[in-house]
C-alpha cells in the first residue's frame, strides 16, 4: 500500500470538536416515521442534482423534497424496489441513483418514477450472493460493487451486466473505497484489505483494536488528502 496513506481509526462514533467550534449555534430538526419516513433506522443518505434528499432505511426508500416524503417499497410489480432492506445509496457521475439492497440493486428510473432491478450474481445460491453492501465509481465511470459473501464485481454499462473481479475469497465485505483506479480498499468483518485490479493481488492490512487486541470490522471509509478515515 502507498506509504503516504495514513490510517486513522475512529472507534464507535466520531465527534468533530472543530465542527462545534465553527458552528456554535448548530441546531438539528428531526424527521421520523411520524413525519412519514418508512422506517426510523436510516442507513444511507444522498442528494441528487435536482435537490432531492434520498434516505435509505431498513424498510424502504424515502424521497424528501424539503416538505414532503415519498416512500418507495417492494411490491408485486416487476419495476418496484427489489428489496425494502437497503444497505447503501449511491449517486454516480451520471446522476443516476443506485439502491444497494439485500436482494440485488435497484436503479432509479427518473422518467418513470420506478426502478430497473439488477442482479450482481446469477449462479448457484443467487439469493444469498445478491446481498449488496457497497458501491464505488472510478475515474472512468466504472462501477465496482461488493456483496457480503466476499465477492467484488465490476459493472459493464454497455452490456448491462456484472462480472466478478478476481478469484480471491475475501471475508464478508462491508465497505469499499478507491485509493486510485487500480487499488480498491476493502473493509470487511475481518479487517482491511487492498485489492489490485491489475495484478489481482489481495493484501491484508492489520487493523487492531489496541484495547481488545482483536481485528476490527471496517464498516465505512473515506480518504481525505493522504489520510484514510476508517469507521468500525
Amino acid at each position: 500500500m502507498n506509504r503516504g496513506l495514513v490510517c486513522i481509526l475512529f472507534f464507535s462514533f466520531f465527534v468533530s470538536l472543530s465542527l462545534k467550534a465553527q458552528f456554535p449555534d448548530l441546531r438539528f430538526s428531526h424527521i421520523t416515521a411520524e413525519q412519514g419516513l418508512s422506517n426510523n433506522e436510516i442507513v444511507s443518505i444522498v442528494q441528487d442534482k435536482e435537490g432531492f434528499i434520498w434516505l435509505g432505511s431498513l424498510d424502504g426508500l424515502n424521497k424528501f423534497d424539503g416538505y414532503e416524503i415519498k416512500v418507495y417499497k417492494h411490491n408485486s410489480s416487476f419495476n418496484s424496489l427489489t428489496s425494502n432492506y437497503i444497505n447503501q445509496l449511491f449517486i454516480d457521475s451520471h446522476d443516476l441513483l443506485w439502491i444497494n439492497t439485500s436482494n440485488g440493486i435497484s436503479l432509479y428510473n427518473r422518467d418513470q418514477d420506478n426502478f430497473i432491478n439488477l442482479r450482481v450474481y446469477k449462479g448457484v445460491d443467487a439469493q444469498n450472493n445478491n446481498f449488496v453492501t457497497s458501491m464505488v465509481e472510478d475515474s472512468k465511470g466504472i462501477l465496482i460493487v461488493a456483496n457480503d459473501r466476499g465477492s467484488i464485481f465490476q459493472y459493464d454499462r454497455q452490456n448491462n451486466k456484472f462480472t466478478t473481479l478476481g478469484n480471491k475469497i475475501i471475508p464478508s465485505i462491508l465497505s469499499l473505497s478507491l485509493f486510485n483506479d487500480t487499488i480498491i480498499l476493502v473493509g470487511t468483518r475481518a479487517g482491511l484489505f487492498t485489492y489490485n485490479r491489475k495484478n489481482n493481488q489481495l493484501k491484508n492490512i492489520k487493523v487492531i483494536n489496541p484495547q481488545q487486541d482483536k481485528t476490527l470490522s471496517i464498516t465505512s471509509m473515506v480518504i481525505v488528502g493522504q489520510k484514510l478515515y476508517v469507521g468500525t
